[in-house]
């Protein structure tokens, strides 16, 4: 019997059957059970092994691994919950990823695809072959334009392409530089990080810019975006899913010929914000309700555009995040991860380009202050034939699922959890010198730190998501680390998927808005400023570094 060393215990949340879905976990260990180089494997309840990856993260004193990144690929039956656990041993050999790192660039190769990032000019993709067939067109590009018009190109600077992470399972490529204008002025740093999985036929582009220019307060733009062309072709269908359609306000799948854009809007009108406050924005929304062909007018007042309650959660123009294309001998599916809290946001596809608007132009100028950082996750998938709507709507929810509660947001469908005895045993974080979860005989305790801890991830918005910010902007909480370590150890104390959803949120907000990664004053640099409603406009002290 082989050793076994933690469980991970993962539970599909969704009622639909996935086949292959990627996880990517840091584990915790206990001190001399694994060392860097033991030979390891994920064992399924059934005793089948699977492919896995590793990486140590961090050591005991003794030298063995102390947390261990795994990745791997498992299959999920509906609403199933399902036990992998971490062995000693090798896992079946399959064919994985291949990366060839050149001086011309980067290629990446799955049996769903050969990508190809060049080093010698700019674009998103260089080439993106699927069965042979090229499924992008050149001119994909990043562009930032200034509130005077002024466009600045990811195209028009240098650039730099570095391997990050080279596995069987998971591969990650960074490329990084300047938005560039025409006459050689930039203005803000970008980074795209390209996360390749064996299994998944979609590829995760992180796209992330940095303020390091001089203003003090900061610079101002009217819009971010990234630009796609492919070669799914002018002559190609969108394909949508209307969130609300009919009296009886059911989804509907929409084919549409002409152009589409989908949005995550600020609230749809004040009344709803009035009454519904932050819970009425992010809502994803088609631009133009003429795609779904709807007659307002044959509909009672109380469903028609106009009515504060059926406009807060978008009322006909509702739509679910993705878009879909269907050409004369290729697919697409493209969206933005949690589109919705991280709002404003755009996606648009016409005659085969691909727009993402990180920023969108109707959403006003964007102020982004000296330091911060805003990384935005996009997932885009290209099928060498047409494929239904279903089947590409069915990739996006082996990803990403809607409609948990009222106003709940996007989510993965498959959690994971730990046995609390286990982590208490590692002493990570300290976890033994916190008591038992134990509701029933500690629950004047257990009250109080629920009260405290809660369950979601704070406010709304491209800036403020895993913060919390009140209405007016008036004051903000505060951002110390251990609001979020206090998430981490309450999720593995009590096993709540969506304590950790909410601190992993306020983790990558810290890391990010509110971290100030340049300062020409080296005492701020690196720091973070007491938390103010604008994130960093404030004095950093001792307690916040």
């Amino acid at each position: 019997m082989k050793k076994e060393f933690i469980t991970l215990n993962c539970l599909n949340k969704t009622d639909r059957d996935i086949a292959a879905y990627p996880i990517t976990f840091g584990v915790p260990l206990k001190a001399g059970e694994v060392r860097e180089g033991n030979a390891l494997a994920i064992r399924s309840a059934n005793g089948k092994s699977l492919p896995l990856q590793t990486r140590p993260l961090q050591y005991h004193a003794d030298g063995s691994v102390a947390w261990m990144l795994l990745d791997f690929t498992a299959s999920f039956a509906k609403n199933e919950s399902v036990a992998l656990s971490l062995v000693e041993g090798k896992g079946v050999a399959t064919r994985g990823l291949t990366v060839s790192d050149t001086a011309k660039g980067v290629v990446v190769t799955s049996s769903h695809y050969k990508v190809r990032i060049s080093r010698e000019e700019f674009s998103l993709f260089d080439s993106w072959l699927v069965a042979g067939k090229e499924q992008i067109a050149p001119g994909s590009d990043v562009v930032i334009e200034d509130t005077n018009g002024k466009r600045f190109y990811g195209s028009n600077g240098e650039f730099t392409v570095k391997v990050c992470e080279v596995g069987s399972i998971r591969v990650e490529v960074e490329v990084e530089g300047r938005h560039t204008a025409g006459d050689g002025a930039e203005l803000l740093s970008y980074r795209l990080r390209y996360t390749f999985r064996r299994d998944d036929p979609c590829i995760k582009l992180s796209y992330a810019f940095t303020n390091r220019e001089m203003p003090e307060q900061g610079i101002k733009a009217s819009q971010i975006r990234l630009i796609m062309p492919t070669k799914v072709g002018r002559g190609s269908e969108h394909l949508l899913r209307q969130s609300n359609t009919g009296l009886e306000w059911f989804s509907e799948l929409r084919r549409v010929k002409e152009n589409v854009e989908i949005l995550a809007t600020k609230a749809m009108h004040e009344a709803a914000k009035t009454r519904y406050g932050n819970a009425a924005e992010g809502k994803v929304v088609v631009r133009n309700l003429d795609n779904f062909n709807e007659k307002p007018g044959e509909y009672p007042y109380y469903l028609r555009p106009g009515n504060i309650r059926a406009d807060y959660n978008g009322g006909l123009r509702s739509c679910y995040p993705y878009i879909g294309i269907n050409g004369t001998g290729s697919s697409l599916l493209a969206w933005f991860s949690e589109m919705d809290v991280n709002f404003p946001k755009g996606v648009a596809a016409d005659r085969g380009v691909l727009t993402f608007d990180i920023w969108p132009a109707w959403a006003g100028d964007v102020q982004v202050r000296r330091g911060q950082t805003k990384e935005h996750d996009i997932f885009i998938g290209c099928f060498g034939e047409p494929n239904t709507h279903e089947m590409l709507e069915g990739v996006y929810f082996d990803h990403e699922f809607l409609g948990m509660g009222v106003n709940g947001n996007a989510a993965v469908p498959i959690e994971v959890k730990f046995d609390a005895a286990y982590i208490r045993e590692t002493e990570v974080f300290d976890m033994h010198r916190f008591l038992p979860f134990d509701e029933a005989r500690y629950v004047r305790i257990e009250e109080k730190l629920n009260s405290y801890t809660g369950n979601a991830a704070g406010s709304r918005g491209m800036f403020d998501y895993g913060d919390s910010v009140t209405p007016d902007r008036s004051s903000a909480h505060n951002n110390e680390n251990d609001a979020i370590l206090w998430g981490i150890r309450e999720y593995y104390r009590r096993r709540n998927w969506n304590l950790l959803v909410g601190a992993l949120a306020k983790a990558r907000h810290n890391a990010h808005v509110d971290f100030i990664a340049f300062d020409p004053d080296p005492l701020r640099e690196g720091t973070m400023p007491a938390h103010c409603p604008e994130h960093t406009d404030g004095a950093a002290y001792p307690s916040h570094m």
